[in-house]
C-alpha cells in the first residue's frame, strides 16, 4: 500500500509515464489491487480543485487502459463505471472519464445493464461541440463498443437512443470520426425502428454529401475520399425510407453540379435504388430517365456518360424487378425512343442509342427480350434497304454493339443467366449469320461483318456445328481470296481462332489445309520479296491459329515436314539478274545465295515453332511436354546430319541452331524431374560417347557420314557448333535433376579448358560458358574442388599471365564474368575472392578494361541465371554486390596514380552504374557526377551511351538530386555536343542519347546558369537535323522545340 501510495503521489506531481507503468505492473503482479490506487487517491478525487479531481480521474483512466481484461473484477467495473459517469458532468474530469469508460465498455464483465447506463449519462452530460476531435471520437468509440456488444439493450431504449444518438452525432466534421459515425448509423438504420425520426436522420446524413474532403499530403491517418464517399453511401442506401427524401435532391445536384459531383451522385443512385425499392423508384422514375438521358445523349465526358448509362441500368432493373409479368412503361417508352433515333443510324446520336439498348439488354431477361425484339429486327430491315448502302458498315457495327452487349450479360457469372435458359438472340441468328456473311464480299463491310461473326461465335451454344462450318466455309474462301491482305487478316483470324475453342476440328480440316498449302516446299529466290512475304503471313497466320492441342499437332508434323524438305533440297532456282547485257549466272553465287534464302525460309519455320512454343509454356498448357518424343529427336537428327555431311550446309548456320536450341529448352523447361534425367543421360550418350540412337529416335536410319564427336579434338567446326544444342536444354533442368557426368568435376574442367582451347567462334564459347554458369550455380557443393583447382588454374596460367593470347585471357575474362555472376546470385563466399581477381587486373593495359566491363556484366540481369532456368538466386545478392562494388570503384579511382588506372575505374563505374537501379547511388550523386563527366571521354561508344543515359535519368529526377549537375554545366554542355555530332567514334544511338540528354537540361539546371549557353545549342540542334540518321534527326526536333520555349527554363 505504501509503495501504491508513493506511486500515485509521483505521477500526480510529474505525470510520468514510467509510474503508470509500475502500478499496471503491480495490478498484473497481484501486488496492487485497484481498490489500493483509490484509496491512494483520496482527496484527489474528492478535492474542490477540478485541476486535482481531474488528475485524479487521470490516473484511474490511464492504469485502466493498461490493465488486462482478466484483472477488472466485475465488482470494480460496476464501481468505476458509476465513478466515471458521475464525473461526466465536470468539465474539469470529463475527457479522462470518457477514457475511463471506454476502457470499460470493451471489458467482458460490461453487462447491459451498464450499457443502458453509460449511454443514458453520455447522452446527457456530453456536449460533442464543446470537445476536441479525440474525445469526440472516444465518445464515438463507446457508442460503437456498446452496438457491437449490447445492441439489444440499445434497441430496448427505443426512441430514447434514437433522440440522444442524434444529439451526439449531430453537427461533426472531422473525417476521423465520420468514417466511425458512418458505421454506427448505418446498423441503426438498417435495425432500428427509426420511422419516428426518419427526418432527423436523413439531415444528419444527407448533409454530408457530397463528400469534397481531400486528404493532405503525407495524411498520417490514411483516409481517403474514397473510404468516406463509400461510408457514406453505406448510410444513404441503409434504409427505404430515405428514398423519397434523397432522390429530389439526388436529381438537384445531378443537374447543377460541376462532372465530379455527377459521377459521384450516379454512383450514389445506383447503389441506393436497388434499396429504395420499385415504388419509389415509379415515382421518380422519369425525372431520373431525364436527367440520366442528358448525360448519355450530350455527355460532357466519357466517365460520366458512363456511370450515367451504370444509373440507367440499375433504375431500369428495379422498375422491371417489381412485376415479372409486364414490363414498366418507362422502360417501353426508352426502347421505343431509342428506335426511333436508329431511324438514323449514320448520325451520332445512334450511337448513344445502341449504348441505351445495351444497357436495357444488361439488366433483365424481360428486358432484354423486349430490347432486342425491337432493335434487330429494325436494324436488319435497314440493312437490306438499298438507300442505306453506304451506311452498311454502321449499321453492321451497331448490330455487333447489341451482340456483345448479349454476350457481356451472360459472361457475367454474378448476373446467374444463361444463355440456353433464355436464347434471346435465337430468332434472329439465322438472318444475322447470313447479313453478315452476305456483307463479307464488300471491302466496305468486311471488317464490320467478321467482327460480328466473332461475337455470334463467342456466344457459347447460339450457332450449331453445321452453322459454325458454313461460316468457316465463307471465311475460307475470304482467306484465299485476301491471302496477301494484311489489313483483313487479323479479324479473320480472330474469327477462326474463338471457333477453334469451339470446335478445333473444324479449323483443323478446313482452314489449316489452305494456309498449309500457300506455303512453298522451297524457299523462292533472292529477289522475290512478295513471294517471301507471304510465307512469312502464313505462318504469323499459323502461329495465331495453332495454340490449341490438337492444331498444334498438325502444325508440328506440318512444319517439321517442310523444314525436312529444306534441309533435303538440293535443287535451285534460276537466279534472276537485273542486268540485261549479263545473263549468265555463277552457279557459286548462286548456289549461295539458294542456301541463305533457304536458311531465311527454315529460321521463319523454326521461329513460329518457337514463339507458339513460348506461349503455350506461359500458359501452362499440358500438351508440351510430349514433344520431347515427337519433335525434339527429328531437330537434333536434321542438325546432327547437316553438321556431318559435307554437302548440307544449311543446317550449319548458327541462327537456325540458335532457334532450334531455344524450342528445345522449351520443352524440356516442361518435363518432370524424371524425364529430365531420362532425356539429360541421352543427350550425354550422344554427345560424348557418339551413341545419338535415343536422342534421334528413328529419324536417323542410317549412319552418319562421319564419326560424330563434338567434344573431340579433331571435331570439325560445324560439329563445334552443335554445342547450342547440348548447352540450351542442360540450362533449365531442375536443380534435383542429376548431370548424368561420371565425374561432374572433370566435367566441367573438361568443359572449361574445351570452351578455351578447341572452340572457334563466338558461339560455341557463349554456350559453353553459359553451361558452366548454370550447373555451377545448381551443383555448387559439388564442385568444390573445381572452385579450388581449375579456377585457380585459370587465373595463373591463363588470365594474369601476360604470355598468353590477348584474345584468349579476353575470352577467359568473360568466363570468369559467367561464374562470378553464378557465385554472387548465390551469395557463395568465394564470389568477392573471384571479384578481387578483376579488381587486380585494372592495372594491365591489355585486358584492364575488360575486367572493368566485366564488373557491370556480373550487375546485368540474364536470362539463363534466373529463376525460370531454376537457377539459385538469394534474395538481394545482386543489391549487396554493387552495394559493396560501387564505393570501391570510387575510391580506387581516388588513388589510382596512373591514367590507364584511372580509365579503368572509370570504365567499371559506367558498366556498373547502368545496371543498378537509381535508389541504390542517388545519395553519392555529389561524388559521383565528376566521375561521369569524366567517363563521357572515355573512347568506348557504348560506355559514353551509357553514361549520357545515366545522366538523363538524373537530370528527369526532382531538383534535389538533379542540382549536382549546376557545378558541371560548362563541360556537360561541351561533352553532350561533341558526341552529338557524327564521326568514327560515334553512333547513331550515342547521338540520340547526347541530343535526348540536352533536352531535359532546361528542367533541371537553373536559368541563369544554362542560359549563356542557349544560343551555341540552339545553332548545333540546327546542324543536327541534317544528321543522316532518321531517328538523331527526329530527336534533334523534339530537343531544338524544348530550347525555343524558353519559359521551360528553371528560373
Amino acid at each position: 500500500m505504501e509503495s501504491c501510495q508513493r506511486l500515485v503521489q509521483t505521477w500526480i506531481a510529474t505525470s510520468r509515464d514510467q509510474e503508470i507503468k509500475q502500478l499496471v505492473d503491480g495490478i498484473t503482479n497481484d501486488e496492487i489491487k485497484l481498490l489500493d490506487i483509490v484509496k491512494a487517491l483520496g482527496e484527489a478525487l474528492t478535492s474542490e480543485d477540478g485541476k486535482q479531481r481531474g488528475k485524479g480521474v487521470e490516473l484511474l483512466a490511464e492504469v485502466l487502459e493498461g490493465c488486462r481484461d482478466d484483472k477488472i473484477s466485475r465488482q470494480s467495473t460496476v464501481v468505476l463505471n458509476t465513478f466515471f459517469r458521475n464525473k461526466l458532468d465536470e468539465a474539469d474530469t470529463v475527457i479522462s472519464a470518457i477514457r475511463g469508460i471506454l476502457r470499460l465498455s470493451s471489458l467482458p464483465n460490461f453487462f447491459q445493464s451498464d450499457a443502458i447506463e453509460t449511454f443514458k449519462a453520455l447522452a446527457a452530460n456530453v456536449n460533442m461541440k464543446s470537445h476536441i476531435q479525440s474525445t469526440r471520437y472516444n465518445v464515438f468509440k463507446i457508442i460503437d463498443n456498446l452496438m457491437a456488444r449490447h445492441r439489444g439493450a440499445l434497441k430496448q431504449l427505443g426512441d430514447e437512443f434514437l433522440k440522444g444518438y442524434l444529439s451526439l452525432a449531430e453537427g461533426e466534421k472531422d473525417p476521423r470520426n465520420l468514417l466511425l459515425a458512418f458505421s454506427i448509423g448505418r446498423v441503426i438504420l438498417i435495425e432500428f425502428d427509426i420511422k419516428k425520426h426518419i427526418d432527423d436522420f436523413f439531415d444528419i446524413t444527407f448533409c454530408y454529401f457530397p463528400i469534397t474532403f481531400k486528404p493532405p499530403p503525407d495524411d498520417p491517418y490514411g483516409i481517403s475520399t474514397d473510404d468516406l464517399k463509400s461510408a457514406l453511401r453505406g448510410c444513404l442506401a441503409a434504409t427505404p425510407y430515405f428514398g423519397l427524401l434523397a432522390i429530389p435532391l439526388f436529381m438537384e445536384k445531378l443537374s447543377a453540379s460541376a462532372g465530379h459531383v455527377k459521377r459521384d451522385t450516379l454512383d450514389t443512385l445506383g447503389i441506393c435504388l436497388p434499396i429504395y425499392g420499385t415504388a419509389t423508384a415509379k415515382k421518380f422514375a422519369s425525372t431520373m430517365w431525364e436527367s440520366f438521358k442528358t448525360e448519355i445523349f450530350q455527355p460532357i465526358d466519357s466517365q460520366t456518360e458512363e456511370k450515367a448509362l451504370k444509373a440507367a441500368q440499375v433504375l431500369i432493373t428495379v422498375l422491371a424487378s417489381g412485376d415479372s409479368t409486364s414490363t414498366d412503361d418507362l422502360v417501353l417508352e426508352i426502347c421505343a425512343e431509342c428506335i426511333r433515333i436508329l431511324r438514323e443510324p449514320e448520325k451520332n446520336q445512334a450511337q448513344h442509342a445502341i449504348k441505351v439498348l445495351s444497357t436495357c439488354i444488361s439488366t433483365t431477361p424481360q428486358v432484354s427480350q423486349l430490347a432486342l425484339s425491337q432493335a434487330i429486327p429494325h436494324l436488319l430491315k435497314l440493312l437490306t434497304d438499298p438507300t442505306e448502302t453506304t451506311h452498311r458498315a454502321v449499321i453492321i457495327t451497331e448490330i455487333t454493339s447489341l451482340i456483345t452487349a448479349t454476350r457481356e450479360a451472360f459472361s457475367d457469372s454474378s448476373s446467374g443467366r444463361k444463355y440456353e435458359e433464355e436464347k434471346p438472340l435465337d430468332p434472329y441468328k439465322d438472318q444475322l449469320l447470313g447479313s453478315f456473311i452476305s456483307n463479307l464480299s464488300s471491302s466496305n463491310t468486311r471488317r464490320a461483318s467478321l467482327e460480328g461473326l466473332l461475337q455470334l461465335v463467342l456466344i457459347p451454344k447460339l450457332l450449331t456445328l453445321e452453322e459454325l462450318g458454313y461460316m468457316v466455309h465463307n471465311i475460307n474462301n475470304l482467306l484465299e481470296s485476301s491471302i496477301e491482305a494484311d489489313d483483313i487478316r487479323g479479324p479473320i483470324l480472330n474469327v477462326l481462332t474463338a471457333t477453334s475453342r469451339f470446335s478445333p476440328k473444324l479449323v483443323e480440316e478446313t482452314t489449316l489445309p489452305i494456309l498449309f498449302m500457300s506455303l512453298p516446299d522451297r524457299a523462292p529466290p533472292i529477289d522475290a520479296h512478295s513471294q517471301r512475304a507471304s510465307y512469312q503471313r502464313t505462318l504469323k497466320s499459323l502461329s495465331t491459329l495453332c495454340h490449341q492441342a490438337n492444331l498444334f499437332e498438325t502444325f508440328v508434323i506440318r512444319l517439321t515436314t517442310k523444314l525436312e524438305m529444306l534441309f533435303s533440297s538440293t535443287g535451285l532456282h534460276p537466279i534472276p539478274t537485273t542486268n540485261p547485257e549479263s545473263m549468265e549466272v555463277d552457279p557459286t553465287a548462286a548456289e549461295t545465295q539458294q542456301v541463305e534464302c533457304n536458311a531465311a525460309y527454315a529460321h521463319a519455320i523454326l521461329a513460329t515453332l518457337d514463339n507458339v512454343l513460348n506461349l503455350k509454356v506461359a500458359e501452362k498448357h499440358a500438351d508440351v511436354s510430349k514433344y520431347v518424343d515427337r519433335l525434339v529427336p527429328r531437330l537434333y537428327a536434321l542438325f546432327f546430319q547437316s553438321a556431318t555431311s559435307p554437302t548440307a550446309a544449311m543446317g550449319k548456320d548458327i541462327r537456325l541452331l540458335n532457334v532450334a536450341a531455344s524450342i528445345i529448352a522449351s520443352i524440356v523447361s516442361t518435363l518432370t524431374n524424371e524425364r529430365q534425367e531420362a532425356f539429360a543421360s541421352q543427350l550425354f550418350d550422344a554427345y560424348y560417347k557418339g551413341d545419338y540412337r535415343a536422342l534421334t529416335s528413328e529419324y536417323i536410319k542410317d549412319s552418319l557420314a562421319v564419326e560424330f564427336s563434338p567434344f573431340g579434338a579433331s571435331s570439325s567446326e560445324e560439329q563445334k557448333n552443335l554445342i547450342v544444342l547440348f548447352s540450351a536444354p542442360l540450362i533449365p533442368l531442375q536443380r534435383e535433376v542429376e548431370i548424368p557426368a561420371p565425374d561432374l568435376s572433370r566435367f566441367m574442367t573438361d568443359l572449361l579448358w574445351w570452351s578455351l582451347d578447341s572452340t572457334t567462334n563466338e558461339s560455341q564459347r557463349r554456350h559453353a560458358f553459359q553451361l558452366i554458369a548454370s550447373v555451377l550455380n545448381k551443383h555448387v557443393e559439388e564442385l568444390e574442388q573445381f572452385l579450388a583447382q581449375d579456377l585457380k588454374k585459370l587465373k595463373q596460367d591463363v588470365i594474369v599471365t601476360q604470355s598468353v593470347s590477348i584474345d584468349k585471357r579476353r575470352h577467359s575474362i568473360s568466363l570468369w564474368t559467367w561464374i562470378s555472376r553464378s557465385l554472387v546470385i548465390r551469395n557463395h563466399p568465394q564470389a568477392s575472392s573471384n571479384i578481387d581477381v578483376l579488381f587486380g587486373l585494372f592495372d594491365d593495359q591489355a585486358i584492364g578494361w575488360d575486367a572493368a566491363k566485366a564488373i557491370g556484366e556480373i550487375e546485368r540481369s540474364d536470362s539463363v541465371l534466373s529463376k525460370p532456368n531454376h537457377a539459385v538466386i538469394r534474395v538481394l545478392s545482386l543489391q549487396k554486390f554493387s552495394n559493396m562494388t560501387l564505393p570501391r570503384i570510387m575510391d580506387g579511382h581516388k588513388k589510382a596514380k596512373e591514367k590507364h588506372q584511372q580509365l579503368a575505374y572509370l570504365v567499371a563505374l559506367t558498366s556498373l552504374i547502368r545496371s543498378m537501379p537509381k535508389i541504390m547511388y542517388a545519395h553519392l550523386l555529389d561524388s559521383l557526377m565528376p566521375l561521369f563527366i569524366r567517363s563521357l571521354e572515355l573512347p568506348d561508344v557504348d560506355l559514353r551511351t551509357a553514361i549520357i543515359d545515366t545522366i538523363t535519368t538524373i537530370a528527369k529526377e526532382d531538383s534535389s538530386q538533379s542540382s549536382a549537375l549546376s557545378l558541371y554545366t560548362n563541360t556537360l554542355v561541351n561533352a553532350l555536343l561533341k558526341n552529338s555530332i557524327p564521326g568514327e567514334m560515334s553512333s547513331a544511338r550515342l547521338r540520340v542519347a547526347s541530343l535526348r540528354c540536352l533536352g531535359v537540361l532546361p528542367n533541371a539546371i537553373r536559368y541563369d546558369v544554362l542560359h549563356p549557353h542557349k544560343a551555341t545549342i540552339v545553332r548545333h540542334l540546327g546542324k543536327a537535323l541534317d544528321d543522316p540518321k532518321r531517328e538523331v534527326r527526329r530527336m534533334a526536333v523534339d530537343t531544338r522545340a524544348v530550347w525555343y520555349a524558353e519559359k521551360n527554363l528553371v528560373l
